[in-house]
């Protein structure tokens, strides 16, 4: 994997006002193979962000729309990738995207938290992973904040998440499952599930999904095998 800096590849960044020419964007291969990336400032102009890294590994494709409010930000892209999101960066926040995951339309929020998303995972389009809350919660007792904790959201190895379903702090998706179409995850599952509805709860156990409609590839039938023997 090579490292840019931010200075050297911005013929191949869309990058708005606000970022420090340090910043490292790491990819194997050179600037013009980068996918499309769009660096946007958000919150309240000042100091250049600074100690930022995005790394895409090979053949990682797609369109990323990135909203940066406060640095250091940590993300990384895994290889054959295929893309669509549009993230919103706060308070040292943390992005990782496994190898060969599909996303045909995403917002991901991400405020003193981390999002894991395995490899081999497919998300639909109008998918919301919001990992913080960006807005206190007060006890009026204590006055103290409720929500200050760090968050995290996980999805294990090949999880499909169904159109306009969102996943909420502190959920993690177990391997194999299925999260239906409009449901909201905000607690654990057990792997190999279908969850639907609000708040999404498992309808069938022992259960997982494949890309092809014809029936499972090599691929899919080894990692059937595996959660088998788990």
């Amino acid at each position: 994997m090579i490292e840019y800096t931010l200075g050297k590849c911005r013929r191949a960044i869309d990058v708005e006002d606000g970022f420090a020419d340090d910043n490292i964007v790491a990819f194997d291969g050179a600037p013009e193979d980068l996918p499309t990336i769009r660096l946007k400032r958000a919150g309240a102009a000042g100091q250049k962000l600074s100690g930022c890294r995005f790394e895409f590994g090979a053949g990682a494709r797609g369109s990323y729309t990135l909203h940066i409010g406060s640095d250091p930000v940590r993300m990384t892209v895994g290889a054959e990738t295929r893309c669509v999101v549009d993230v919103r960066f706060w308070r040292d926040p943390v992005v990782e995207i496994g190898a060969g995951t599909t996303i045909n339309g995403c917002k991901i929020v991400v405020d003193n938290a981390e999002v894991r998303i395995g490899p081999d995972c497919m998300l639909s389009d109008d998918v919301l992973l919001q990992a913080g809350d960006q807005h206190g919660l007060v006890d009026l007792e204590t006055m103290l904040l409720t929500n200050a904790r760090r968050k995290l959201i996980e999805l294990g190895e090949h999880v499909w998440i169904g159109r306009r379903a969102m996943v909420m702090a502190g959920a993690l998706i177990a391997s194999g499952c299925v999260l239906g179409a409009g449901a909201i995850a905000t607690m654990s599952s057990s792997p190999c599930q279908y969850l639907v509805g609000v708040p999404a709860r498992a309808v069938r156990e022992n259960a997982s999904w494949t890309r092809n409609p014809s029936g499972p590839n090599a691929r899919e039938k080894d990692f059937f095998a595996r959660m088998k023997q788990a």
